[in-house]
C-alpha cells in the first residue's frame, strides 16, 4: 500500500553513506584483519595509544597492521575528509600511527632479536678459535704453498707463505691440455688421493654464520632504535591525546634497549 511504499521512501532517504579512502578489496582485508583480535575498535585504538602494555596485540598482529598503514595518496584523501570520520568506514577509523606501529613492533621484536644475534657471535668467535686450531687445515694450506711454489718454480718458486684472497685463482687457474679442469680440481684430486683425512676438514669447523646477515640485523637493530629516539622526540614535541603512553613507555624501553644493545655491540666488536 502506499503508507509501505512512503515507509521504504523514508528508508532510502534516512540511509547513512559510508565513505572510504582505501580501496574496497583492501579495506575488507584490513575489518577481517581486526577481527581477529576480537577487540572493539575503542580497545584496539588504546592499545596502540598504551603501547600494548597490556599485551594485547601479538607481534604477529602489528606486523600485519603495518601492512595497512595508509599510503601517501591515502593519507591526502584522510585530510580532505578529516571532518567525516563517524562517516568513514570500519577501516578508515581506525588510526594507524606508522611509525608508533613501528615503534611497536621494534620494542616487541628487539629482546628476541638480541637473543638470536648473541648464540650467532659467539658462534662467530668459536669458529676463529677452530680456524687456528685445525691441523687439517693448516696441512691443507701447505699443500696449496707447495702447489704454488711448484708451479712457479725458476721464478717466485721458494715463496714461504701467500695471502688468502689468492686461494681464489685455484678455480680461475685452468689446464691447458684438460679441458674445463682447473687448478682447484687437482687440488681435491690429489686430497682424495693422498690426503684423505684432509676431506674431513668441515669436523674441525663445525660452526657456521653467515657474517653478512649478522652484520645485517646488527645494523637493524642500531637504526631501530635511532628511529625510536626521533619519534620520541616528536611526540614530546606534539599536544599528546588522551591515555597516550608512548613517551613515557618508549623512553623507560630506550634506556634498557640502549644498556642491551651496548653490551652486544661490545660483544661483536670484539668479534671483529
Amino acid at each position: 500500500n502506499d503508507g509501505s511504499i512512503e515507509d521504504l521512501r523514508q528508508l532510502g532517504k534516512n540511509k547513512t553513506k559510508v565513505l572510504s579512502v582505501i580501496d574496497g578489496r583492501r579495506a575488507q582485508n584490513c575489518t577481517i584483519l581486526l577481527s581477529k583480535l576480537k577487540m572493539s575498535d575503542e580497545d584496539i585504538i588504546k592499545a596502540i595509544l598504551s603501547m600494548d602494555s597490556k599485551e594485547n596485540l601479538p607481534i604477529d598482529m602489528v606486523e600485519q597492521l603495518l601492512k595497512f598503514t595508509p599510503s601517501p595518496e591515502e593519507c591526502v584523501l584522510l585530510e580532505e575528509h578529516s571532518d567525516e570520520i563517524d562517516s568513514m568506514a570500519r577501516a578508515d577509523r581506525v588510526p594507524h600511527f606508522e611509525q608508533r606501529l613501528r615503534s611497536l613492533h621494534y620494542k616487541k621484536r628487539f629482546q628476541v632479536t638480541l637473543s638470536e644475534i648473541q648464540p650467532r657471535i659467539t658462534s662467530v668467535m668459536e669458529a676463529s678459535r677452530e680456524v687456528s686450531r685445525s691441523r687439517r687445515l693448516r696441512r691443507l694450506l701447505e699443500i696449496v704453498l707447495a702447489l704454488g711454489n711448484y708451479m712457479n718454480r725458476g721464478a717466485r718458486g721458494n715463496a714461504s707463505g701467500f695471502r688468502l684472497a689468492s686461494l681464489n685463482r685455484l678455480a680461475d687457474t685452468k689446464s691447458s691440455f684438460a679441458k674445463g679442469t682447473t687448478l682447484l680440481h687437482y687440488l681435491v684430486q690429489i686430497l682424495e688421493k693422498k690426503f684423505r683425512d684432509i676431506c674431513r676438514l668441515d669436523e674441525d669447523l663445525p660452526h657456521k654464520v653467515s657474517l653478512g646477515e649478522l652484520s645485517k640485523d646488527m645494523a637493524q637493530l642500531r637504526a631501530g632504535l635511532k628511529d625510536v629516539a626521533r619519534e620520541i622526540e616528536f611526540h614530546r614535541s606534539q599536544s599528546p591525546l588522551a591515555n597516550d603512553k608512548f613517551v613515557p613507555v618508549m623512553k623507560e624501553f630506550q634506556a634498557t634497549a640502549t644498556c642491551k644493545l651496548a653490551e652486544v655491540e661490545d660483544q661483536y666488536q670484539d668479534m671483529k
